[in-house]
């Protein structure tokens, strides 16, 4: 359970900012975990079958509801305890303040997923011909909410 900084009730963690991101990063495919990072300051994870994970945060929290958040950051450690060692890290997904906290969700899902996708075109490619030719840009965030398909659940349904 959770306290809000404006809500003196308990919250279950499942409907806060972490809990709901969590959420839709499952829906997604992606397993997550929450980790305290140090003294405080909590992240969403997802590790990489390689080692590298992404931690995501909004400010150092995910324990705040959803109307108090401000801003997803996304940032890939490219070692397991990278978060920790001081490693330098790339930043994916810096959100805009002031966005609802569904729509910067649905960014950062996003750009999860841009990321992901040329990661894995990427060791596609490195496997197959070091004169492989560059990855193709992929489109922006959509205005509207849909369903994201991250690299191992593309499906040829597609409209």
């Amino acid at each position: 359970m959770s306290t809000s900084s404006n809500d003196s009730r308990m919250t279950p963690y499942q409907e806060t900012a972490g809990g709901r991101l969590q959420a839709a990063l499952s829906r997604q495919g992606l397993t997550s975990t929450a980790r305290d990072v140090a003294g405080g300051c909590w992240a969403v994870f997802v590790d990489l079958a390689d080692g590298a994970s992404i931690g995501i945060a909004d400010d150092a929290r995910i324990h705040h509801l959803p109307s108090e958040h401000t801003a997803w950051t996304a940032v890939l450690y490219t070692s397991p305890d990278g978060v920790f060692s001081g490693e330098r890290a790339e930043i994916l997904y810096d959100g805009a303040p002031g966005r609802a906290f569904d729509i910067d969700t649905a960014h950062c899902l996003h750009a999860l997923a841009q990321f992901l996708t040329a990661r894995d075109l990427r060791a596609d490619t490195d496997s197959h011909d070091d004169n492989a030719p560059v990855i193709p840009s992929i489109p922006g965030p959509r205005r509207s909410v849909e369903p994201l398909r991250f690299p191992a659940q593309r499906t040829t349904d597609r409209k």
